[in-house]
């Protein structure tokens, strides 16, 4: 019975989940409209992955390679400022 389902392909469907791992390019501008798109609870897991990473990296060397390169928008350099000013205590006493 089961051989002749097969054969007629008259079997219902049967919804699985498959995990598929695979190596992906992603483009600055989509993690940069991915992470805009979080809700704040997803942000600050995301912000917190990125914490834990910056301990086992030299993250004073990163941020000044990110400050010295000249292809750093001022918008961009305003954004990390503000975020490290809005982060601080005293902006929101």
């Amino acid at each position: 019975m089961i051989h002749d389902a097969i054969r007629n392909n008259t079997t219902s469907k049967v919804e699985i989940s498959v995990e598929v791992k695979n190596n992906v390019e992603v483009s600055p501008e989509t993690l940069a409209k991915a992470i805009w798109l979080m809700d704040d609870q997803q942000q600050v897991e995301f912000l917190n992955e990125l914490a834990y990473i910056a301990q086992c990296a030299p993250l004073a060397m990163q941020l000044q390679a990110v400050t010295d390169n000249e292809n750093l928008s001022k918008s961009a350099r305003n954004l990390m400022e503000q975020i490290g000013n809005y982060s601080s205590k005293e902006v929101h006493q």
